[in-house]
């Protein structure tokens, strides 16, 4: 029995540089021009073709340009690049970019596009251009000005735009603001002093601010991009930084040299400033002639390069046979992306060479290692790149690069297709005596592969989720393989992988502790979920959607916790119900229910063509493959996660855990659940998160399972027993177990115990959130809990009474004084009867009836009950005791009223 005690009752219980001024006819895509719009000639035009052209130079304009204006002197027709350039370098086709990228504008409304909007522009009308006429194969070198540079950096393709990445040889940045722009901040400082301009491109400002975080990405994706192209057997990229030697009147330098420049290429000065920098009269101009230097070397390079590469290929095409490659799935076509993951592992092959074995492993949740991929076939909508994906692509790129490169892809799921890929290998290289029915496949194998005389050798070892099919000595057992040395007996799989130094081995898995046994520590690369800016754009590859639909895509992508299985599979959803579904009524659907969740991502009508077929597709069926190997092998893991998704899946502190389990015990149980991804241990805190998704996968497999129940009644049993009284000695912990009670509370259980339980933690819950005045959500709680006991243990029941008396002390807080006397005075007659007019529960029920009493102004009724109360307490409790003592306090305080 409680008291509330709210008085000191104790508880028992200017404007931007413009290159042009007007707009020019174009033959292309113009953006309309009326009273308030300016105009931009947009997209691709040529400038000059000859019938001998090896590369397409294009020139990109830059902040508040124009596709011609920016190229050419005021007093001329004809832009430079179409008038001089030809006759320095006639074998190369002369084209100009056009976008519209004011970033402020006092006579019209400004692009609203981000730089990657303008960067995907171009890279598509490149594509396109280049599609139409048949000249995708023809090296690229880019010459940008200003912001325009900062367009060719964020290049981001996708499948059909790749080829403009692989033929690009050069890029020529004229005042490029590798650091940020000055011309940012006068920008702003014109719009908000004189108040002309109407609209900004806050985006594009927020690029030139210096130390931009959007500028940092760029720049660190272009350096990822140019490292990657090194790295896949692509010519190096050839780069020059030319920086304006004079500042632009009244403004100063526009982009600093320290800005200007990119360490480590060449540097040189045009003398200009920003506007000008690119605009030159005759050939004789200084600028003009370092830029067509440049463009003249970078040509001639490529013009001997190409005849260099054709007689190289020649020769290894007579020379060089190509090595096996065993490959089961094609390669994906669409495949942008993780170059980061897939440049690692290529430097960590490379600095291995000939001198040692290397391994690697790709370890994550399973749908969590995905590439952006652009114009989805929708039959093909789930083609996304998971870990094993990845290796695929990887996979295709060492052929490429080394075609000498033997290539081999293991199924290591289970002991028998690990077999079988052997036998496969066997046959491949012709292995004499594969076909001799005692032949031990393995044992020929491994023997061949180490062998240096067979070459380089590649091995994906793909599904590597389970230490016993690699491990454990009684998979082999099971094969009858006897080793030779005479000691073990016999031998696991992990044995026939050879660690010679010819070759290398490219694991992938869920499971950390199996990668790490086959791997090493130190050779682990963690896929990890994506950020929410790449999520966002794979699901716009695979849904196209507009601005007004850009709410709910984001609201989309959190609720599937940007996890890239579960972004295309709601994709794919979408693309095969159109028009009737769309983003915004699948997260309608999504958000109704759990049931609705469950159904979305368990829906397998849409296949992918690069997945092993053994595995299942369906978002939550991917992750229940992982909860059906942890309980072959560990059944205590499994039964603790199944608790732990009962719980709110963050913040779940560990000891709500230990039932009846020592600490070692609990680690070897929790140990294969982080080890898998399923769950993550909180740094710093003795606490356990999982994703939303797996939560809601466990729980499905649970109930796939029969064991759902189970585990609610469970978690009820523990929570009904941590769940503190709520009194001010255990607020820290009542916040911990907050959500955790509120999740269990949810769970409608009719055993008897199960409704006592949810009832105990109810009133304790309702108790601590009374403290923290959130008194309407008390009162729903105690409410619930005078229901609950009464219908199971009647309504004369002391602990039925104790909840009639917790809700008359919240109506009493929330003002509502004649609901809680009635409360109160029930809970009285209630304990006289069953307990007695002197047991403490009365007496504590006698002093709630003063206090409320005493809110109602009958001073004279609630002076009666405190002395009631307090002679009560003296002779039941002693004169001292701490709650006769809030007795002689509350007399005192109605004592004081009645003067």
């Amino acid at each position: 029995m409680r008291r509330l005690f709210p008085r000191g009752r104790k508880s028992r219980t200017s404007k931007a540089p413009d290159d042009s001024s007007v707009p020019a006819t174009t033959t292309t895509t113009t953006l309309a021009s009326n009273s308030s719009t300016k105009s931009f000639p947009l997209g691709i035009k040529l400038l000059y073709e000859s019938v001998d052209s090896i590369v397409d130079i294009i020139f990109v304009h830059g902040l508040t340009g124009h596709r011609e204006k920016t190229w050419r002197v005021d007093n001329a027709t004809d832009p430079w690049p179409q008038t001089l350039l030809p006759a320095e370098v006639p074998n190369a086709r002369v084209l100009t970019f056009g976008y519209h990228a004011y970033v402020a504008d006092w006579r019209g409304v400004v692009s609203q596009n981000r730089i990657g909007n303008h960067s995907m522009n171009l890279l598509t009308a490149v594509a396109t251009y280049r599609e139409d006429d048949e000249t995708n194969n023809r090296p690229i070198i880019f010459v940008a000005h200003s912001l325009g540079g900062l367009v060719c950096e964020d290049q981001r393709p996708d499948r059909h735009l790749r080829k403009i990445l692989e033929s690009t040889r050069g890029i020529m940045f004229l005042g490029t603001p590798h650091r940020g722009s000055g011309l940012a901040r006068w920008a702003e400082m014109l719009a908000k002093s004189i108040g002309l301009i109407k609209q900004t491109n806050p985006q594009i400002l927020q690029v030139l601010q210096q130390d931009s975080e959007v500028l940092a990405r760029i720049q660190e994706s272009f350096r990822i991009m140019v490292r990657a192209r090194n790295q896949q057997g692509f010519r190096p990229i050839e780069i020059t930084c030319f920086f304006e030697e004079l500042p632009l009147t009244g403004i100063g330098s526009v982009v600093p040299l320290d800005s200007a420049i990119l360490p480590g290429y060449t540097q040189i000065g045009i003398h200009s400033n920003h506007a000008d920098m690119t605009k030159f009269e005759d050939r004789n101009d200084p600028g003009f002639k370092a830029i067509a230097g440049e463009l003249r070397r970078w040509v001639k390079e490529l013009d001997r390069s190409n005849s260099v590469e054709i007689a190289s290929a020649k020769a290894a095409d007579v020379s060089l046979p190509k090595s096996p490659f065993m490959m089961p799935f094609s390669r994906d076509s669409m495949f942008v992306g993780r170059e980061d993951i897939i440049a690692h592992i290529d430097d960590h092959c490379k600095q291995a060479k000939l001198q040692s074995h290397t391994r690697l492993a790709l370890v994550g949740l399973g749908g969590v290692g995905l590439a952006i991929h652009s114009m989805p076939n929708p039959i093909q909508a789930k083609s996304m790149v998971r870990k094993s994906q990845i290796a695929i692509e990887y996979a295709y790129r060492v052929r490429d690069s080394a075609p000498q490169t033997s290539v081999f892809w293991i199924h290591a799921s289970n002991i028998a297709r690990f077999e079988q890929s052997y036998r496969e290998i066997a046959n491949k290289v012709e292995l004499r005596g594969r076909d001799d029915p005692g032949a031990d496949i393995l044992r020929l194998v491994s023997e061949w592969l180490s062998e240096e005389k067979n070459g380089r050798w590649l091995i994906i070892l793909d599904n590597a989720d389970d230490n016993d099919v690699l491990f454990c000595l009684d998979g082999a057992a099971e094969r009858g393989i006897q080793a030779n040395d005479g000691v073990s007996g016999k031998m696991p799989l992990a044995s026939f992988l050879p660690q010679t130094p010819t070759g290398s081995i490219l694991a992938t898995s869920r499971n950390s502790t199996a990668a790490m046994n086959l791997v090493g520590f130190d050779n682990i690369i963690q896929v990890k979920p994506m950020d929410k800016g790449d999520a966002l754009a794979l699901l716009k590859t695979r849904v196209p959607f507009d601005e007004t639909s850009e709410s709910d895509a984001k609201a989309l992508i959190q609720a599937l916790e940007c996890i890239p299985l579960a972004i295309t599979h709601a994709a794919a959803y979408i693309r095969m119900r159109e028009p009737r579904v769309t983003i915004s009524t699948y997260l309608q659907l999504f958000r109704a229910s759990a049931e609705n969740q469950a159904n979305l991502l368990s829906n397998r009508d849409v296949r992918d063509l690069r997945r092993d077929h053994s595995i299942q597709h369906a978002v939550l069926m991917a992750w229940q493959i992982s909860f059906s190997q942890i309980r072959e092998t560990t059944p205590a893991a499994t039964d603790l996660l199944a608790l732990i998704s009962m719980f709110d899946r963050q913040g779940i502190p560990e000891y709500l855990l230990h039932d009846n389990t020592n600490q070692l015990q609990f680690e070897d149980a929790i140990a294969p659940l982080v080890s898998f991804g399923l769950i993550r241990a909180q740094v710093g805190q003795q606490s356990f998160e999982m994703h939303s998704l797996v939560q809601l996968s466990t729980r499905k497999w649970l109930e796939q399972n029969k064991q759902l129940d189970k585990w609610r009644k469970e978690s009820v049993r523990i929570m009904a027993r941590a769940f503190p009284s709520g009194e001010y000695e255990t607020w820290t912990i009542c916040r911990v177990l907050l959500p955790h009670s509120k999740e269990v509370m949810t769970y409608m259980l009719n055993g008897k115990d199960e409704v006592l339980n949810r009832a105990t933690i109810a009133g304790n819950t309702a108790w601590y959130l009374l403290h923290q005045g959130e008194y309407a959500a008390a009162e729903k709680l105690c409410r619930s809990v005078v229901e609950e006991k009464e219908k199971v243990l009647g309504p004369e029941h002391p602990d039925t009474l104790t909840s009639v008396s917790d809700l008359g002390s919240v109506l009493e807080s929330l003002g509502r004084y004649e609901e809680a006397e009635a409360m109160h005075r029930r809970a009285l007659e209630g304990y006289e009867k069953v307990l007695g007019p002197e047991h403490p529960d009365t007496l504590t029920s006698v002093s709630n009836l003063g206090s409320v009493l005493e809110s109602l102004g009958r001073y004279e009724e609630a002076e009666a009950m405190h002395r009631r109360d307090l002679e009560g307490s003296e002779r039941v409790l002693g004169p001292e005791h701490p709650d006769t003592l809030t007795s002689v306090s509350n007399l005192g305080s109605v004592l004081k009223r009645l003067g």
